[in-house]
């Protein structure tokens, strides 16, 4: 008879042990810069490994012949913005490292958590807009009123002082935004506000107008409840 094979799981690698994090009843999370698993668990170990060794020697790759693109988004998406200001010293195109701000800026899903960073990062950005957009959307841009009203969705309400970057030029997309995670949260709030086109960092046109502005160019106007269960909103 052939022996079984040997069934037990191999460690977790010593640079994935730290980034395990216990999230209550669903277990433990790796979440590393460059491997994210939910519900870990020993016998997963090894497949972590296995794509922690992969994903190094493609970034180690990409590093070498300057795909810096590829580069940053091996990471995990909290850790991109952090990977591209890491490589930034080794990127000589300006072009190609302002429009990788806009490809992360877009994708990412925590700004709020790395609000210092683009607050230093998006002051910066004003004067090299014309690379965080295409030409048709700079064209979009520049077709604007000077005075123009926007509209942000949130789950929480924002006073001027803790406002957000990104904005759109639509009221109902901002709603939906606002409500996109109704069994968490079936209450949150639209903002409608106005903004000089000029302050207006870059624009996203992409179906939903979207807009980065610093928020102390914004000009807060009227803040609505929202409801996922309700037509008809209620001023707050």
């Amino acid at each position: 008879m052939n022996p079984l094979p040997d069934q037990r799981a191999e460690n977790l690698h010593p640079d994935l042990a730290p980034y395990v994090v216990e999230s209550g009843v669903l277990g433990q999370f790796l979440k590393h810069p460059l491997v994210f698993g939910p519900m870990l668990m020993p016998a997963l170990y090894g497949i972590y490994n296995g794509l922690y060794a992969k994903r190094r020697q493609q970034l180690a790759e990409a590093e070498r012949t300057g795909e810096w693109s590829r580069a940053v988004f091996l990471h995990e998406r909290p850790y991109r913005l952090q990977a591209l200001l890491d490589r930034r010293p080794d990127m000589d195109d300006a072009a190609v490292f302002w429009s990788l701000v806009a490809e992360v800026y877009r994708e990412s899903e925590n700004v709020y958590q790395c609000r210092d960073q683009w607050l230093d990062l998006l002051a910066e950005a004003l004067p090299h807009r014309h690379l965080l957009m295409a030409s048709e959307e700079r064209e979009a841009l520049a077709a604007l009123p000077q005075r123009v009203t926007v509209y942000r969705g949130s789950r929480t309400r924002e006073d001027h002082d803790d406002l957000g970057f990104s904005w759109t030029t639509s009221q109902e997309k901002a709603r939906w935004y606002a409500l996109r995670f109704p069994a968490e949260w079936p209450q949150a709030y639209v903002m409608r506000a106005e903004v000089e086109r000029d302050a207006i960092i870059a624009f996203f046109e992409g179906g939903d107008g979207e807009l980065i502005v610093m928020p102390d160019n914004v000009k807060l106007i009227k803040t609505v409840m929202v409801n996922a269960g309700q037509q008809h909103d209620r001023e707050s």
